[in-house]
């Protein structure tokens, strides 16, 4: 009989720890949601906002920057962040470039692999790498115009040896 209660508290513990952490996962996405409005609110371009989002001490720090706006050749408007993510108890994180529209609803976002890949400025209406990077040479010449509108696909180029790489816009979150 003990083995049985013992049985029935141990999975009641174990269900109740997954649904908060499922909780927590939702609670940590909205939270992001929040702060990348808050800093495309605020409007100041080329400061990073720090979040933590794991409560330990040897991770990162998830960092929300707003770039600016990006026009077309339409007049068309677009508000860019970029936004490296780091939640959960391992310390993983997600690197995007998010883009929201004049009103600041979300369009959509660009997975990148590294933080490295992330933009640091605009110039001449075009994303832009100001800089170097020993690990991808040719990332400082690499631009990503918005001239034509919202890109589809948007190319990084690293070295001339090395193919370049291109990621998809996504319109999910």
């Amino acid at each position: 009989m003990k083995r049985l209660f013992l049985m029935i508290g141990l999975s009641l513990t174990l269900t109740f720890d997954l649904l908060g952490q499922q909780f927590r996962a939702f609670s940590t996405y909205d939270d992001l949601k929040r702060f990348r409005i808050e800093v495309l609110r605020a409007g100041v371009i080329g400061q990073a906002n720090y979040f933590d989002f794991t409560d330990n001490d040897s991770c990162n720090k998830t960092c929300i920057k707003y770039l600016g706006q990006v026009r077309t050749s339409k007049n068309r408007t677009y508000e860019v962040l970029t936004c490296f993510n780091v939640s959960g108890t391992s310390c993983r994180g997600s690197s995007r470039i998010v883009v929201y529209n004049s009103d600041n609803e979300y369009l959509g976002n660009y997975w990148v692999p590294l933080p490295s890949y992330l933009p640091d400025t605009i110039i001449d209406n075009s994303l832009a790498f100001s800089i170097p990077d020993p690990d991808c040479v040719n990332r400082t010449a690499s631009t990503i115009s918005f001239k034509n509108g919202l890109p589809r696909i948007i190319t990084i180029h690293c070295s001339e040896a090395e193919s370049e790489e291109q990621f998809l816009f996504s319109s999910d979150e």
